[in-house]
């Protein structure tokens, strides 16, 4: 019989201290604690991990400090945090911030990836909590971003849903936390475009930058205040033309996949619109 794995709630998982480890500077206690993760054995995770997977990033004082749910595939087989599909949006996401990913800080609420993507037990959240505590307490960023519902949860102690746990400043043990939506959640919904998932998580980033006074690039502003723009346009209602007698009767242009050539050949290129910027995202 399969083994049922209950659904947790991350946010009543009791609270506590990370643990103090010894060293002069964040660099050596990192380098302690990374050994103790790559050892670890506390939950059934460290059975089917390729390798456990560590933060990275900037050890004293980062901006940011972002923090994940779990490793995914690729994670598990590199070791690292976000280095697949979510980890090159999380880049691009932080380029736009005019930061590069080596002056912020990333981890996982979880250091082992479980079996199938799925979301981390009572268990598992309980067990790797004093690593990545030990890892945000020892880097000191100056915001904290929690990227899910499970981070989120965790992080505020609060049990509701990701759309009131975002869009509003919370404090985590005295530094500020903001909230937005898992690089993964948003490629799932808006795949290569830019959608709403997209928007609030600029949105969300906006006000990051805001906090910590990054004068975020030109180009970047530009960039999105016209897919803005096209969103809002797409949103809108179209009105409905009036039918003519003249075109009444006229046969209708599709533009299935299936009938793209035969498209192609009725419609001259000339008269086909220009792309619209929502359908090429900076991140």
């Amino acid at each position: 019989m399969a083994k049922v794995v209950k659904p947790v709630n991350p946010a009543q998982l009791p609270m506590f201290d990370a643990p103090v480890l010894a060293g002069p500077t964040p660099m050596v206690r990192l380098k302690v604690l990374r050994g103790e993760v790559e050892r670890c054995t506390l939950c059934e995770l460290h059975k089917s991990r390729i390798r456990s997977v560590f933060g990275e990033g900037k050890w004293d004082r980062p901006v940011i400090a972002f923090i994940g749910e779990a490793p995914g595939a690729q994670e598990d087989q590199q070791g690292r945090p976000f280095v697949g599909a979510s980890g090159q949006f999380l880049n691009r996401l932080i380029g736009c911030l005019g930061l590069k990913r080596e002056d912020v800080y990333i981890t996982n609420m979880i250091a082992c990836r479980p079996e199938k993507n799925r979301t981390p037990t009572a268990a598992e959240l309980l067990a790797c909590r004093p690593h990545w505590l030990a890892q945000i307490e020892a880097v000191q960023p100056q915001v904290v971003v929690a990227l899910g519902k499970t981070a989120a949860s965790v992080l505020t102690g609060k049990s509701e849903t990701m759309y009131r746990l975002r869009g509003k400043w919370w404090t985590w043990k005295g530094i500020p936390l903001r909230v937005t939506w898992h690089p993964s959640y948003v490629l799932r919904t808006d795949e290569d475009r830019w959608g709403k998932a997209r928007q609030q998580v600029w949105d969300d980033m906006a006000e990051v930058a805001q906090r910590l006074n990054l004068e975020i690039p030109k180009a970047v502003l530009e960039r999105v205040a016209a897919m803005k723009a096209a969103l809002e346009d797409e949103d809108r209602e179209p009105e409905e033309e009036p039918t003519s007698p003249e075109t009444a009767d006229a046969p209708v242009v599709t533009f299935d996949d299936d009938k793209a050539a035969d498209n192609d050949a009725l419609i001259p290129l000339a008269d086909l619109p220009a792309p619209l910027p929502v359908d090429n995202p900076v991140f």
